[in-house]
């Protein structure tokens, strides 16, 4: 539902599921309310209307690629380093390979989800209006509904 509205944006309060992860795309007001602040839109979104908010297929192709390949590359490439640092200095390769594999795997989730987080993250995906749902009441007594 818009809880607030400016000049071609909107603030939306957003329903939290339990799974939620927090990261950094909306915030949570005084009331403990989540609310995504500075949603573009382009439809005129008026107080009180339900909206339906989406990020862009760009955005969102990024962030499956941040989510899933990133970690994985880590550590595929934290094993092969291991391995030839292993090989060199006479360690059990594959030990040492595994390792380093896990090591640069969780490093690289845990950087994906400290940057994940805070102001810069809502500059990072951004938000507009798809739909205007449902039409605060006011707006519908406006047009003799």
């Amino acid at each position: 539902m818009v809880v607030a509205v400016g000049p071609g944006v909107v603030d939306v309060s957003i329903e939290h599921p339990k799974e939620c992860s927090e990261c950094g795309a909306c915030t949570q007001d005084a009331s403990g309310q989540r609310v995504a602040q500075g949603v573009s839109d382009p439809l005129g979104a008026r107080l009180g209307d339900v909206v339906e908010i989406e990020t862009s297929a760009a955005v969102r192709r990024s962030a499956q690629v941040r989510v899933f390949v990133v970690p994985v590359l880590s550590l595929f490439l934290g094993y092969l380093a291991g391995y030839l640092l292993g090989s060199v200095f006479g360690i059990a390769p594959d030990a040492t390979g595994a390792i380093t594999g896990l090591v640069a795997s969780a490093v690289a989730v845990y950087t994906l989800r400290s940057h994940g987080h805070g102001p810069r993250a809502e500059q990072a995906y951004p938000v507009q209006v798809r739909a205007i749902i449902a039409a605060a009441k006011c707006r519908a007594d406006e047009h003799g509904a």
